[in-house]
């Protein structure tokens, strides 16, 4: 059995790193493609997200939120595959 010659034999790394992502992308894989959802959108979830982490150091600083009271326990999942309507048998028979 012949093999293939190797395309990337005698390139460096980085030769070899822009063959490969040419061959992969093409030759136009530089050019920006642009925000598909537009900057305005981009802009809206930046103060979105701002304002809540300010309603939430807010609700710190007040007091209303204390985390040092805050329980973070799992709920076993046996609870809740218990209780599902999945999981309950039909008691209509």
């Amino acid at each position: 059995m012949r093999e293939k010659p190797n395309p990337y034999e005698g390139m460096s790394r980085k030769e070899r790193r822009e063959a490969a992502l040419d061959q992969v992308f093409g030759k136009n894989r530089k050019e920006y493609m642009g925000n598909i959802w537009g900057w305005k959108f981009t802009y809206f979830g930046l103060v979105f997200l701002l304002a809540v982490f300010a309603f939430a150091a807010y609700g710190v600083w007040t007091g209303k939120i204390d985390l040092k009271k805050q329980q973070f326990e799992a709920t076993p999942s046996r609870h809740i595959q218990q209780n599902s309507l999945h999981h309950q048998k039909d008691t209509a028979n």
